[in-house]
C-alpha cells in the first residue's frame, strides 16, 4: 500500500511519520530513501554519543529532512501485537515508484526522486528504477527551494522524456508543481503516485464523505477529515452536487483492495501541511463540538490565541475516563468543553485531543515539558541490566541508568527495582527533540534543596551545588551535575599526599557538595572546591569585611570593581551612602543592553574601576549577590517581578534570555523568577532556530501570556508586535 505522509519527527534511528486518519508509521535510517546507506550509516563510530552530542545519523537525517516535508512512502510492515501498532514504513523510490516503467512516463506526470549527485548546471536524479534516470537543471529549481543536497528527496514534474537514453528531465517550479495529471494510455493503480494532483468529478455524495471519479478510469473516496473544510452530513449535500468539478490529490493507493483514497484539503491541494495546529499541551477552554461520529469520536472547534481557529479531533477512548461506547449518549453538538491536545496530525490539518480530567490536569504531556532538575514521578515498566524504564505519562518514558538507581551503584536494577514499582526521580538530562529523558534516583540528587546547576549560565562564583562523581584522572576528580554540565575538582582541593590517588577515598557515582571557584563561560571549564566552608572561600577569594549587610534581589547599589578575572565575572563591591554591604559578580553579558558595548566596557575595566548603578538580581542563601549593570533593568527596579504572584497576564516585563533550546527559550527576572517563551512566540516571523533571533544574556521585553501557580509556570511572548513600545519608552533606557 502506497500513502502520502509527512514527517513529524526526526529521530537518531528513525523517522516518524504523520498518515491520513491520526496515524503514525515509523521509517527506520535504512529504510530513508535509496541513498538510506548515507543517511543512516551504520558505522560503529557513528553510534557513540561523545561529549554529549548527537550521533552523525541525526545529523545527516536532518540535512536532507524537514519536519513537515512531504513525502510518498510504502507499507512495509505492520505489528498489532503489542498496546499500540506499528506500522514500518519505507521511502524507498524502487519500492516508492515499483511498477512505474520508462514506457509509463510523459510529460505533465508527477514522479518523486531523489539527488543522486549535484553538479554545475544542476543535478542528477534518480528514480529508483534500473530503466531511467533524471536531470533536473538549476533553472527549473524555485528560489525558496533550499539547498540542493545528495539524498534529498524532491516532488519532480517530468518536462520530457528521452526513451533511448532512459533520461527524464524535470522540474521543482512551482507553476509546473501545481500541474494536474493527466489521462493517457497504460495508466493502471500501479502508476498512481500518493500526492498525485488530479480533478475530477462528483460522482455521490456520502453520508460521511464524497465519491470522485477521476483521470477517467479511476474511482476515489474523500473522506470527512479531507473536505475543504469540516462539514456535517447535511451540509455535504448542499456544498456538493453530482457532477460538480473537483480538484484533488492522491492520498493513499491499496492494490489489493484497489481502493484509492483523495484529499480536498486546501493545503494539501496545494503542496504543503496545514498550519496553525497548536502545539501539544494547549489547553483549551472552551472548544464546541462540531460533528459526532457515533463509535469513533467526535470533532471540536476552537481558538487559541497563537493559533487562531482550528480544529481538532477526541478519539471516543480520549472522550471520558470511563469507557464510552457510544458518544452520543455523552455529547451533543454545539456541547462548550474543555480539552487539551495531545497530538497533531500534520496530514488531516488538526490536533488530537482529550476530554480526560486527569489528561488536562497532568504535569507532562511531551518530552518539551520535561527540563534538568524537575521532580517526577512514574513507573518501572521494564528493567534491564543497563537500567529501568520509566512510564512519566502516555507516551513519555524515561530511562534511569543502572548508575543512577542508588547512591551506591549497583551491577543491575533488576534486584532492586520491579516492573509495576513506583518510584520518584529527577530529571538528569532531557533532549526533546530526540525524545530522550535521563533520570537520576539517588536520594540526595532526588532531596537536594540546593541550586540546580543545568547549564553554564546557571554556575555562579562562589555557588553550592549536588553533583555526583563521574571520572577520576591523576590531576583531580570530575563532578557532574545535571544537564551534563561538569567541574573538575583538582587534587589541591582533595588534601590527598603525593603518592594518594583521588579514587582511593571517593567512588564513582558518589553524591558530593562542591562549591564553584572558578567559571570559564567561554570554555564551559567549571573549577570547584569539595571544601564549602564559607569561611574559606572568603578568605580564598573575597574580602570577608565586606559580608556584614545583605541586600534583597530588585535592590540598588553603587558598584566598585574588586577584580577582573581573565575569564569569568567581574568582582564588585557594592554600596549605598552609608558605605560598604557587600561583594557581588556581574557577568559581562549583564555589563550593558547593547552586546557590542559589554566587550568594549569589560576591556576598559580596571580594579578601582567605578560603575555606576548596579541592580541585585539574586541574593542566595550563602549571601551570593549576583547583579546587572543593563540600563533596560535598572531603570524597571522597582516594577521587576521576583514572584509568580507579582505577574499578571498581559504585563509587559524586561528580561534578559536565560538559555536557548530547539524548542524556545527561557526568560528571567528577579530572583531566578524565570518564564518560558515558545518557538512561535519568539518573533513575529516564522523561527525554525531559536539562536538565529536571540543570544544568551540579551535584553528582552516580554507578554505575559499564562500564569501556571499551581504548576509554577509561566508562558511569555517576545513577539515584537506584542511587546514593542510605541512611544519609546523602552529605548529611552538605553541612552
Amino acid at each position: 500500500m502506497k500513502l502520502w505522509g509527512a514527517i513529524q519527527e526526526i529521530l537518531p534511528g528513525e523517522l516518524i511519520v504523520s498518515l491520513p486518519h491520526g496515524l503514525k508509521g515509523h521509517v527506520a535510517k535504512r529504510e530513508a530513501g535509496d541513498l538510506g546507506k548515507e543517511a543512516g550509516s551504520t558505522n560503529k563510530q557513528e553510534h557513540r554519543k561523545t561529549d554529549g552530542e548527537l550521533p552523525t545519523t541525526t545529523n545527516r537525517m536532518r540535512d536532507i529532512f524537514q519536519v513537515g516535508q512531504l513525502v510518498q512512502c510504502v507499507v512495509t510492515s505492520l505489528d498489532d501485537t503489542g498496546k499500540h501498532k506499528r506500522i514500518g514504513l519505507s521511502l524507498q523510490l524502487s519500492k516508492v515508484n515499483n511498477g512505474i516503467r520508462l514506457k509509463d512516463l510523459c510529460k505533465g506526470m508527477q514522479i518523486p526522486g531523489c539527488i543522486k549527485s549535484v553538479e554545475e548546471r544542476g543535478c542528477v536524479l534518480m528514480f529508483g528504477s534500473e530503466e531511467f534516470t533524471g536531470f533536473l537543471h538549476a533553472k527549473d529549481v524555485p528560489e525558496d527551494f533550499g539547498e540542493l543536497q545528495e539524498g534529498k528527496l524532491v516532488q519532480c514534474m517530468v518536462n520530457k522524456v528521452d526513451r533511448k537514453k532512459g533520461l527524464v528531465q524535470a522540474s521543482l517550479r512551482a507553476e509546473d508543481r501545481v500541474l494536474e495529471a493527466r489521462a493517457y494510455e497504460g495508466l493502471t493503480l500501479d502508476t498512481l503516485i500518493p500526492g498525485m494532483l488530479v480533478s475530477g468529478k462528483v460522482q455521490n455524495v456520502l453520508s460521511d464523505g464524497l465519491l470522485l471519479n477521476f483521470l477517467t478510469f479511476f474511482h476515489g473516496t474523500v473522506d470527512c477529515f479531507h473536505l475543504p473544510k469540516a462539514l456535517t452530513s447535511a451540509d455535504l449535500k448542499v456544498s456538493f452536487t453530482a457532477g460538480q468539478a473537483v480538484d484533488a490529490r492522491v492520498l493513499y493507493v491499496n492494490p489489493s483492495t484497489k481502493r484509492i483514497g483523495l484529499t480536498m484539503k486546501q493545503s494539501l491541494v496545494q503542496g504543503s501541511t496545514t498550519g496553525g495546529i497548536p502545539q501539544v499541551g494547549t489547553i483549551i477552554e472552551n472548544a464546541r463540538v462540531s460533528r459526532l461520529d457515533e463509535s469513533l469520536g467526535m470533532l471540536l472547534q476552537f481558538s487559541t490565541e497563537r493559533s487562531g481557529e482550528a480544529t481538532g479531533y477526541v478519539h471516543i477512548s480520549n472522550a471520558s475516563e470511563s469507557h464510552i461506547e457510544k458518544i452520543g449518549k455523552h455529547f451533543r453538538v454545539d456541547q462548550h468543553v474543555r480539552a487539551r491536545v495531545i497530538g497533531q496530525r500534520l496530514m488531516d490539518g488538526m490536533a488530537s485531543l482529550s476530554l480526560k480530567k486527569s489528561v488536562i490536569e497532568q504535569q507532562l504531556v511531551s518530552y518539551a515539558d520535561c527540563y534538568p532538575g524537575m521532580h517526577v514521578k512514574g513507573e518501572v515498566v521494564a528493567a534491564e541490566d543497563f537500567g529501568a524504564i520509566v512510564q512519566l505519562a502516555d507516551g513519555i518514558k524515561a530511562l534511569l541508568p543502572t548508575f543512577h538507581t542508588s547512591e551506591v551503584v549497583v551491577k543491575s536494577p533488576r534486584g532492586k527495582f520491579k516492573v509495576g514499582a513506583k518510584v520518584r526521580c529527577r530529571v538528569l538530562e532531557a533532549n526533546p527533540s530526540i525524545k530522550q529523558i535521563i533520570l537520576t534516583h539517588k536520594k540526595t540528587l532526588v532531596q537536594s534543596k540546593l541550586p540546580i546547576i543545568s547549564s553554564m549560565s546557571d554556575a555562579m562564583l562562589g555557588m553550592v551545588a549536588h553533583g555526583y562523581i563521574s571520572g577520576f584522572k591523576p590531576y583531580g576528580l570530575f563532578v557532574t551535575f545535571f544537564g551534563g554540565v561538569r567541574g573538575l575538582v583538582h587534587r589541591t582541593e582533595l588534601g590527598l599526599g603525593a603518592k594518594d590517588k583521588a579514587d582511593d577515598f571517593y567512588t564513582l557515582g558518589q553524591v558530593v557538595k562542591c562549591r564553584i571557584l572558578r567559571v570559564e563561560h567561554l570554555t564551559g571549564r567549571l573549577s570547584l572546591s569539595l571544601s564549602t566552608s564559607m569561611e574559606g572561600f572568603k578568605n580564598d577569594v573575597l574580602d570577608s569585611t565586606l559580608f556584614e549587610k545583605e541586600v534583597v534581589p530588585g535592590e540598588l547599589l553603587y558598584g566598585r570593581v574588586l577584580a577582573v578575572p581573565e575569564s569569568g565575572p567581574l568582582e564588585i563591591q557594592l554600596s549605598d551612602g552609608s558605605g560598604p554591604r557587600c561583594t557581588g559578580t556581574l557577568e559581562k553579558l549583564h555589563l550593558s543592553d547593547h552586546p557590542a558595548a559589554c566587550d568594549i566596557l569589560h576591556r576598559s575595566l580596571q580594579v578601582g574601576s567605578q560603575i555606576g548603578m548596579v541592580l541585585v538580581l539574586e541574593y542566595s542563601s550563602k549571601k551570593q549577590a549576583f547583579l546587572t549593570r543593563k540600563q533596560s533593568l535598572v531603570a524597571s527596579a522597582r516594577t521587576l517581578p521576583s514572584k509568580l504572584e507579582q505577574l499578571k497576564e498581559g504585563d509587559v516585563v524586561p528580561g534578559y534570555v536565560v538559555s536557548l533550546t530547539e524548542t524556545g527559550c527561557h526568560v528571567r527576572f528577579l530572583d531566578r523568577l524565570t518564564g518560558r517563551v515558545a518557538l512561535t512566540y519568539i518573533a513575529d516571523t516564522f523561527v525554525s532556530d531559536p539562536h538565529l533571533h536571540l543570544k544568551v544574556g540579551q535584553s528582552v521585553k516580554a507578554k505575559v501570556l499564562e500564569v501556571d501557580m499551581k504548576g509554577h509556570r509561566v508562558a511569555l511572548n517576545l513577539r515584537q508586535s506584542e511587546t514593542g513600545s510605541f512611544d519609546g519608552s523602552f529605548l529611552s533606557v538605553f541612552f
